[in-house]
């Protein structure tokens, strides 16, 4: 799963998304992980 969106997100970003919104219901460690595999934070 988080390879998945990672990628997505990656995609995402590299085709000119502005930014990225995650509803992360309860679970914002998820969120995390995936900036953190994107080099965001």
């Amino acid at each position: 799963g988080l390879d998945v969106v990672t990628d997505l997100c990656a995609n995402l970003l590299e085709h000119g998304a502005p930014g990225l919104h995650f509803y992360t219901l309860n679970q914002a460690g998820l969120t995390t992980t995936i900036w953190q595999r994107l080099g965001l934070s």
